[in-house]
């Protein structure tokens, strides 16, 4: 299997257990704040299963560099699918998300004691920034940023160097001593 076909398979089982997971929690607990933590934990968890897997078909040793490629690579993939699924969820499936976002938020706010003039104009802020594009792109480079984060960290643990031989089994002969040649003092 090749680096394309394994990313890309390790890429889509995380996607799918995210949007699975994703689609859960907006049915049971929708705008809870931890289910994003939640979803870190299932791409660290399968990024493992796939560096080490990886790693096995390499050989069983794999450099910190070449499992660092490896995991961006899949990470790119990721990235760019659930980037995909956020904009057909928040355009078709859940296109009221944003406002109820924008609620949330008013109300959070008003739980802390904010005035209104103070709300309004925060409020008017986040409305330009509350669209389905820039929730995507906002998204998008946050989990770049997060996720290699967890790359680095993951990458440390499943990295496993060739063992060096010494001389790779090389016994340098040293030249036989020709007395007869020698000068003399």
């Amino acid at each position: 299997m090749n680096r394309f076909s394994h990313a890309s398979i390790v890429a889509l089982a995380i996607t799918f257990i995210t949007i699975a997971f994703s689609m859960i929690m907006y049915i049971v607990a929708p705008l809870n704040d931890w289910s994003n933590y939640i979803s870190y934990l299932f791409y660290g968890g399968i990024l493992f299963w796939g560096l080490t897997q990886w790693r096995s078909k390499q050989g069983g040793y794999i450099s910190y560099g070449q499992a660092m490629a490896h995991a961006s690579f899949i990470m790119l993939i990721y990235t760019i699918l659930i980037s995909i699924w956020t904009y057909v969820f928040m355009t078709f499936i859940a296109p009221d998300l944003i406002d109820q976002i924008l609620l949330k938020m008013e109300l959070d706010m008003e739980k802390k004691g904010v005035s209104e003039e103070q709300m309004a104009m925060i409020m008017e802020s986040s409305k330009t920034f509350m669209t389905p594009g820039m929730m995507i792109l906002f998204a998008f480079l946050v989990n770049l940023f997060f996720l290699t984060i967890i790359n680095l960290i993951l990458c440390a643990f499943v990295y496993k160097n060739k063992p060096v031989q010494i001389n790779n089994g090389f016994q340098p002969q040293m030249p036989p001593q020709d007395f007869k040649n020698t000068p003399e003092n």
